[in-house]
């Protein structure tokens, strides 16, 4: 072999020789997913904000994961997040509007059978007050000489109060003076007392007020000195309502009725039903909207019914 042959070319670059920090090369930084998602998912809820909530999830993350891993998608993740935020702010009065409608049938309900069981309790305890006194409760109640109570009406008890022993309140009924008018010295300071079956869910605070009335004269199941007899059947006879007005519980303060005269606001103001007990204690929904004679039919002790009666 000649020089010729084992000399080196000399046109080719020389090697360079191979250096171990080569392999110390850091290698590229990992894509961020959650970050790159964060920011489309900001950009969508400007446009509705339904995408808001996961947006701000998704930035969380993604930043999270920018800082184990050096500030990849760091950027993406911010703007994802301010941009979800803004798209929360704007969609937070449509999110309320689409909500407070739900819930408020939700309370609506809620008072409506919590009403529903004090009208419950009320029914029993006027049947346990017949069946204590072998006879029905009357409209107004007064223990004394016959033909003393108050001349005025609205200056007698109410009813209400006969029925407090069966409400668990015969401590309060005790210290009535029974044979004075509702609002007298020793009457009128019991009645600031609360008595929670007496006052409708929907009032609040509670007040020493209520909605239960009863309907009384004209035919009705009631009349000023005695329990009319119900020839419609218990079960085809409201008993007591739910009033439009609140009234002090212990004073006489309830609805007279003629067939032929016009019928009181019934229900809550800003209900279209209202509730009523029957004198075989069910409870039954109507609407305000029922026939008025219908209604009538259903209040008058000796009148046929000739259409539903509630729900």
């Amino acid at each position: 072999m000649n020089e010729n042959e084992m000399a080196p070319d000399r046109d080719d670059p020389p090697r360079r020789r191979r250096d171990e920090s080569d392999d110390e090369r850091p290698p590229a930084p990992p894509g961020n997913g959650m970050a790159t998602a964060s920011l489309v998912l900001g950009v969508l809820s400007l446009c509705g904000g339904i995408a808001s909530i996961p947006g701000l999830i998704c930035g969380i993350v993604g930043l999270g994961r920018a800082n184990r891993r050096g500030g990849s998608g760091f950027g993406m993740a911010i703007a994802g997040m301010v941009l979800s935020g803004i798209g929360l702010l704007t969609a937070f009065p449509l999110l309320i509007a689409l909500l407070l409608p739900a819930v408020q049938k939700v309370r609506e309900a809620a008072a409506r059978k919590s009403s529903a069981n004090n009208l419950k309790q009320l029914s029993i305890a006027q049947m346990n007050y017949e069946s204590a006194n072998g006879e029905n409760p009357k409209a107004f109640h007064y223990q004394g000489q016959p033909g003393g109570e108050p001349a005025k009406l609205t200056d007698r008890l109410s009813w209400r109060v006969a029925m407090l022993p069966y409400l668990e309140q015969e401590n309060v009924y005790r210290l009535f003076r029974l044979d004075e008018p509702w609002n007298s010295p020793n009457n009128q300071p019991l009645s600031t007392y609360s008595i929670k079956t007496f006052i409708h869910p929907s009032d609040a605070p509670p007040e020493p007020t209520t909605r239960y009335r009863i309907f009384y004269g004209g035919g009705a199941g009631y009349d000023l000195q005695r329990r009319v007899p119900l020839q419609d059947g218990d079960s085809n006879t409201i008993a007591i309502v739910e009033g439009g007005d609140r009234v002090t519980w212990s004073q006489f303060n309830e609805y007279p009725f003629s067939k032929d005269g016009p019928l009181p606001a019934l229900g809550l103001p800003n209900s279209d039903v209202f509730q009523a007990a029957m004198f075989d204690g069910s409870i039954r929904t109507f609407r305000k909207s029922i026939d008025p004679n219908v209604l009538k039919s259903a209040i008058h002790a000796a009148d046929s019914v000739g259409a539903p009666l509630g729900e």
